[in-house]
Parts: C-alpha cells; structure tokens; sequence
C-alpha cells in the first residue's frame, strides 16, 4: 500500500508539474481561450466534488479496498489522457488540447476521492486503534 501511495503521489506531481507550465499556451491558443480554460477548470472541481461524494458512498458500502481501487483506476486513467494528449504533439492540435483537459477532469475526480481512505487504510495496517474506533 505504501508503494501504490508513493507512485501515485509521483505522477500526481509529475502531471501536474507537466501541465501547469502548459496552461498559458492554451489559454492564448487559437483552440482554446480563456473561457474555455475557465470552464475546464470549474468542470475539474465539480468532478472532484462528485468524485469524492461517491468515492466516499463506495466506501461507505464496499469498504476502503474497493473505493481505492475505483478511485486509482479513475484517476490512472485522467493520467493516460494526459500522456496520450500530450504524445500528439504535432500530429494533432485538437487532441493535444483536448485530452490533457480531459485528463484534468478525470484525473482530478480519481485524485480527490484518493488521500482520506488511503490514510484510513495506512493507519489501519499500521495497527492504530483510532483507525478502528477502538
């Protein structure tokens, strides 16, 4: 679990230090303004509150294990969005826009649903009876 932890923590900062540098160039872009930016990024809000809301029921009713698992593949895939997107570089500009925007939605509703069961789970591996309700 701390492997799936540390590694998930390292693309998250990987993607994001990728893509922060990128957002001028797509808000100064011809394909997308500053609008569009604007509604990217309140869509990767909403998806993180509706991601963690049902992340959270999941785990409420199939436990930790199976709301992590939901929530790694979710986020693994915003991440694929952004490799892909960004590998069409030259090939595509749409897509090169288009699938890192995706990503950031995506990716954003698997990653706010991650940190609360992942510790819950950590602390209760670790044998801590707070973790228990002990």
């Amino acid at each position: 679990m701390l492997l799936l932890t540390t590694c998930l923590t390292f693309v998250d900062t990987f993607t994001v230090g990728l893509v922060n540098p990128v957002y001028p160039q797509l808000v100064q872009s011809k394909v997308i303004g500053a609008t569009s930016y604007a509604m990217i990024m309140s869509a990767a809000n909403a998806a993180a509150l509706a991601g963690s809301t049902l992340f959270g029921r999941l785990s409420d009713l199939h436990g930790r294990r199976v709301a992590i698992i939901a929530s790694t593949c979710t986020a693994s895939l915003g991440y694929l969005c952004y490799f892909v997107g960004f590998a069409c570089e030259g090939h595509s500009d749409v897509l090169r826009l288009a699938l890192p925007a995706a990503g950031r939605v995506v990716g954003g509703m698997g990653r706010a649903a991650l940190p609360a069961p992942l510790l819950a789970l950590l602390a209760e591996l670790a044998g801590d009876p707070a973790s228990t309700g002990q």
